[in-house]
Protein backbone atom coordinates (compact mmCIF):
# COMPACT_ATOMS: atom_id res chain seq x y z
CA UNK A 1 0.00 0.00 0.00
CA UNK A 2 1.13 3.47 -0.63
CA UNK A 3 2.59 5.54 2.19
CA UNK A 4 0.32 8.53 1.24
CA UNK A 5 -3.17 6.47 1.43
CA UNK A 6 -1.42 4.45 4.46
CA UNK A 7 -1.05 7.63 6.52
CA UNK A 8 -4.75 9.22 5.30
CA UNK A 9 -6.54 6.10 6.25
CA UNK A 10 -4.28 6.11 10.08
CA UNK A 11 -5.20 10.06 10.35
CA UNK A 12 -8.99 9.37 9.63
CA UNK A 13 -9.03 6.47 11.93
CA UNK A 14 -7.79 8.87 14.47
CA UNK A 15 -4.28 7.20 14.70
CA UNK A 16 -2.36 10.36 13.72
CA UNK A 17 -3.20 13.79 14.02
CA UNK A 18 -4.62 16.06 11.35
CA UNK A 19 -5.84 19.30 11.15
CA UNK A 20 -9.74 19.83 10.73
CA UNK A 21 -9.05 20.31 6.62
CA UNK A 22 -7.13 17.74 6.18
CA UNK A 23 -9.65 15.34 8.01
CA UNK A 24 -12.53 17.30 5.38
CA UNK A 25 -10.43 16.34 2.94
CA UNK A 26 -9.68 13.08 3.95
CA UNK A 27 -12.99 11.98 4.63
CA UNK A 28 -13.91 12.81 1.03
CA UNK A 29 -11.58 10.53 -0.11
CA UNK A 30 -13.60 7.33 -1.26
CA UNK A 31 -10.02 5.26 -1.60
CA UNK A 32 -9.41 6.18 1.97
CA UNK A 33 -12.71 5.37 2.70
CA UNK A 34 -13.16 1.89 1.23
CA UNK A 35 -10.09 0.57 2.87
CA UNK A 36 -10.52 2.56 6.51
CA UNK A 37 -13.41 -0.57 7.18
CA UNK A 38 -10.36 -2.88 6.62
CA UNK A 39 -7.88 -1.72 8.86
CA UNK A 40 -10.81 -1.35 11.27
CA UNK A 41 -11.30 -4.85 11.75
CA UNK A 42 -7.62 -6.04 11.27
CA UNK A 43 -6.79 -3.46 14.74
CA UNK A 44 -9.73 -5.01 16.25
CA UNK A 45 -8.13 -9.02 15.69
CA UNK A 46 -5.01 -7.34 17.10
CA UNK A 47 -6.87 -5.99 20.00
CA UNK A 48 -8.63 -9.42 20.62
CA UNK A 49 -5.59 -11.26 20.74
CA UNK A 50 -3.36 -8.87 22.24
CA UNK A 51 -0.69 -9.50 19.13
CA UNK A 52 1.69 -6.77 19.75
CA UNK A 53 4.02 -8.71 16.70
CA UNK A 54 0.93 -7.70 14.38
CA UNK A 55 0.84 -4.24 15.65
CA UNK A 56 4.29 -3.62 14.52
CA UNK A 57 3.83 -5.22 11.46
CA UNK A 58 0.72 -3.00 10.10
CA UNK A 59 2.74 -0.74 8.22
CA UNK A 60 3.70 -3.29 5.74
CA UNK A 61 0.38 -5.12 5.93
CA UNK A 62 0.17 -5.14 2.11
CA UNK A 63 -1.17 -7.73 0.74
CA UNK A 64 -4.25 -8.74 2.99
CA UNK A 65 -5.44 -5.10 1.92
CA UNK A 66 -5.08 -6.34 -2.00
CA UNK A 67 -6.93 -9.22 -1.11
CA UNK A 68 -9.87 -7.18 0.09
CA UNK A 69 -9.98 -4.77 -2.52
CA UNK A 70 -10.10 -6.10 -5.97
CA UNK A 71 -6.95 -5.10 -8.02
CA UNK A 72 -7.13 -2.63 -10.46
CA UNK A 73 -5.68 -3.69 -14.07
CA UNK A 74 -4.07 -0.52 -15.54
CA UNK A 75 -7.58 0.59 -17.78
CA UNK A 76 -8.74 1.03 -13.55
CA UNK A 77 -10.93 -2.26 -14.24
CA UNK A 78 -11.29 -4.63 -11.39
CA UNK A 79 -8.78 -7.65 -11.94
CA UNK A 80 -10.28 -11.51 -11.72
CA UNK A 81 -11.21 -12.75 -8.42
CA UNK A 82 -8.48 -15.85 -8.97
CA UNK A 83 -5.82 -12.64 -9.14
CA UNK A 84 -6.31 -11.94 -5.69
CA UNK A 85 -3.85 -13.10 -2.81
CA UNK A 86 -6.74 -14.28 0.04
CA UNK A 87 -4.15 -16.67 1.66
CA UNK A 88 -2.07 -13.65 2.54
CA UNK A 89 -5.01 -12.83 4.93
CA UNK A 90 -3.51 -13.32 8.19
CA UNK A 91 -4.92 -16.01 10.64
CA UNK A 92 -5.79 -13.52 13.11
CA UNK A 93 -8.47 -11.70 10.41
CA UNK A 94 -9.45 -14.67 9.38
CA UNK A 95 -10.78 -15.69 12.96
CA UNK A 96 -12.49 -12.68 12.86
CA UNK A 97 -14.01 -12.28 10.10
CA UNK A 98 -15.45 -16.02 10.78
CA UNK A 99 -16.36 -15.91 13.91
CA UNK A 100 -20.16 -16.94 15.03
CA UNK A 101 -22.53 -13.74 16.27
CA UNK A 102 -23.28 -15.26 19.52
CA UNK A 103 -26.46 -13.68 19.33
CA UNK A 104 -27.49 -15.01 16.23
CA UNK A 105 -26.30 -18.61 16.99
CA UNK A 106 -28.55 -18.34 20.10
CA UNK A 107 -31.82 -17.43 18.08
CA UNK A 108 -30.91 -19.09 14.93
CA UNK A 109 -32.38 -22.71 15.55
CA UNK A 110 -35.54 -20.56 16.86
CA UNK A 111 -36.11 -18.31 13.85
CA UNK A 112 -35.70 -21.18 11.47
CA UNK A 113 -38.77 -22.56 12.83
CA UNK A 114 -41.26 -20.33 11.02
CA UNK A 115 -44.25 -22.06 8.76
CA UNK A 116 -44.59 -18.73 6.66
CA UNK A 117 -40.53 -18.97 5.59
CA UNK A 118 -40.12 -23.13 5.58
CA UNK A 119 -37.25 -22.84 3.40
CA UNK A 120 -35.88 -25.86 1.31
CA UNK A 121 -32.84 -25.00 -0.49
CA UNK A 122 -30.11 -24.43 0.65
CA UNK A 123 -29.41 -25.22 3.53
CA UNK A 124 -28.06 -23.49 6.85
CA UNK A 125 -24.50 -22.93 6.58
CA UNK A 126 -24.18 -22.82 2.96
CA UNK A 127 -21.32 -21.21 0.82
CA UNK A 128 -22.59 -18.41 -1.67
CA UNK A 129 -20.20 -18.97 -4.23
CA UNK A 130 -22.43 -17.40 -7.48
CA UNK A 131 -23.68 -13.33 -7.31
CA UNK A 132 -27.00 -14.65 -7.99
CA UNK A 133 -28.39 -17.65 -5.65
CA UNK A 134 -31.69 -19.38 -6.39
CA UNK A 135 -33.20 -19.89 -2.46
CA UNK A 136 -36.67 -21.85 -2.92
CA UNK A 137 -39.63 -22.32 -0.24
CA UNK A 138 -42.04 -24.87 0.83
CA UNK A 139 -45.25 -22.46 -0.31
CA UNK A 140 -45.61 -18.70 -1.45
CA UNK A 141 -44.88 -15.89 0.59
CA UNK A 142 -46.91 -14.01 2.65
CA UNK A 143 -46.87 -10.39 0.88
CA UNK A 144 -44.30 -8.10 2.35
CA UNK A 145 -41.67 -10.80 2.84
CA UNK A 146 -37.98 -9.23 3.11
CA UNK A 147 -34.61 -10.41 3.06
CA UNK A 148 -31.21 -8.64 4.69
CA UNK A 149 -28.14 -9.89 4.47
CA UNK A 150 -25.94 -9.05 7.61
CA UNK A 151 -22.04 -9.88 8.21
CA UNK A 152 -20.62 -11.38 12.01
CA UNK A 153 -20.85 -8.12 13.09
CA UNK A 154 -24.34 -7.31 12.78
CA UNK A 155 -23.61 -4.69 9.85
CA UNK A 156 -26.19 -4.43 7.28
CA UNK A 157 -24.80 -5.12 3.66
CA UNK A 158 -28.06 -5.49 1.54
CA UNK A 159 -31.61 -5.97 2.31
CA UNK A 160 -34.63 -5.84 -0.14
CA UNK A 161 -38.01 -7.05 -0.73
CA UNK A 162 -39.23 -10.62 -1.67
CA UNK A 163 -41.73 -11.89 -4.42
CA UNK A 164 -44.68 -14.39 -2.98
CA UNK A 165 -43.20 -16.82 -5.54
CA UNK A 166 -41.54 -20.10 -4.14
CA UNK A 167 -38.22 -19.64 -5.46
CA UNK A 168 -36.37 -16.48 -4.81
CA UNK A 169 -33.48 -15.35 -6.73
CA UNK A 170 -31.12 -13.11 -4.35
CA UNK A 171 -28.00 -11.14 -6.36
CA UNK A 172 -25.26 -10.47 -4.06
CA UNK A 173 -21.78 -8.87 -4.96
CA UNK A 174 -19.35 -11.08 -3.86
CA UNK A 175 -16.23 -9.21 -5.27
CA UNK A 176 -16.97 -6.15 -2.57
CA UNK A 177 -17.34 -9.05 0.17
CA UNK A 178 -14.13 -10.63 2.19
CA UNK A 179 -13.88 -14.33 3.37
CA UNK A 180 -16.21 -15.26 6.19
CA UNK A 181 -19.03 -15.84 7.97
CA UNK A 182 -22.22 -14.05 7.29
CA UNK A 183 -26.12 -13.69 8.09
CA UNK A 184 -28.88 -13.86 5.64
CA UNK A 185 -32.66 -13.15 7.79
CA UNK A 186 -35.74 -13.52 5.81
CA UNK A 187 -38.61 -12.29 7.87
CA UNK A 188 -42.73 -10.91 7.12
CA UNK A 189 -45.35 -9.83 10.07
CA UNK A 190 -45.43 -13.42 11.15
CA UNK A 191 -42.22 -14.79 11.05
CA UNK A 192 -38.36 -15.00 11.40
CA UNK A 193 -35.83 -16.99 9.77
CA UNK A 194 -32.09 -16.96 9.89
CA UNK A 195 -30.06 -18.70 7.96
CA UNK A 196 -25.69 -18.38 8.34
CA UNK A 197 -23.57 -18.52 5.32
CA UNK A 198 -19.84 -18.42 4.12
CA UNK A 199 -17.83 -16.61 1.91
CA UNK A 200 -14.70 -18.87 0.26
CA UNK A 201 -15.80 -21.08 2.59
CA UNK A 202 -11.89 -22.76 2.20
CA UNK A 203 -10.43 -19.87 4.22
CA UNK A 204 -12.02 -21.01 7.79
CA UNK A 205 -9.18 -21.45 9.99
CA UNK A 206 -9.26 -24.58 11.87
Amino acid sequence: MRQELLEKIEKHLGLLPASHKELEEINQDQEVLDNASLMKDFMMAIEAHGNNALKEDMRSWDLELQAESPKKDQQGQRAPKDEEAPASIPKAVLEQYFAPNPSYEINMVAAMRGASLDLLFPANGFEWTQPITNFVFTDQLLEGSKYRIENNQSKVLQEGELYSDEEQKIEFNLSEQHPGRYYLKFFNDRDTKILCFFIQKDLLPE
